[in-house]
């Protein structure tokens, strides 16, 4: 067993990969992992209840595999099957609501489930008139606290700068404006992590990409020496351009 690039890597055909065996190929000659995921545990995400062990205190533990199993299954099993499928208002985070229903401050609080604190802050703040709105929600409002009447502002399907000003700007809640926030900041974040951590990996497609259009009798599968990409040889080669 050899992986030697990560893009050679298939996580969810190895959710199975037994601990044992890994531990026995990892401290063996027999195969090699090499490449910057070679330390992912997602790999190796079980081990089989059928393998004999013996038993062994660990940090005073003693419990068994089968007996670890069950409790694991019953537990799962009541928090599960219970809130979702027989009782299923209490999946949700609100229910504390119950005991004051018409207390719109206990709805706010336990209402807020993006954010929560964050939120609350900026709606007890006023932070750009969300005070006025509900906290949690996706609707636009107009400055009369009714939803926003887009066709009020547009003429010949245009905006209307004028009609705009008369009738209103919008208004979003807390709860969105927060919630764009972090989608912003989320998507910028994950743009600079991946240029920063992977950029090897960029490096080498865009690099592989242009080899390819210039030399176009070259196949992706000609560096590399697997017996998979030996085997893909011998089929024609799909030319970059039809992508």
């Amino acid at each position: 067993m050899a992986i030697d690039d990560v893009e050679k890597r298939a996580p969810l055909s190895l959710s199975t990969v037994a601990v044992r065996d890994f531990d026995s190929l990892s401290n063996s000659n027999s195969g090699s992992i090499d490449g910057t995921e070679k330390k992912d545990s997602g790999n190796v995400s079980s081990q089989y209840l059928h393998d004999r062990e013996p038993k062994k205190n660990i940090n005073g533990w003693t419990i068994s595999k089968y007996r670890f199993f069950f409790i694991t299954l019953v537990s799962s099993f009541l928090y599960f099957f219970i809130p979702n499928y027989l009782f299923t208002a209490l999946s949700t985070f609100n229910w504390p609501t119950w005991i004051a229903p018409h207390n719109k401050h206990v709805a706010f609080i336990m209402g807020s489930r993006i954010a929560g604190i964050i939120m609350l802050i900026m709606f007890y703040k006023n932070y750009m008139c969300s005070a006025y709105i509900p906290p949690n929600t996706a609707d636009v409002f107009d400055r009369y606290g009714e939803e926003y009447n887009v066709s009020k502002v547009l003429s010949n399907n245009r905006l209307d700068v004028d009609l705009y000003k008369a009738y209103s700007p919008p208004y979003i809640s807390a709860g969105n404006l927060m919630s764009m926030a972090v989608s912003y900041m989320i998507y910028t974040f994950a743009s600079v992590y991946i240029l920063l951590s992977e950029w090897r990996i960029i490096k080498e497609a865009v690099v592989g990409f242009y080899t390819n259009l210039r030399d176009r009798q070259m196949a992706n599968y000609d560096r590399y020496n697997d017996p998979i990409s030996v085997m893909m040889r011998s089929y024609p080669e799909v030319p970059d351009w039809w992508f």
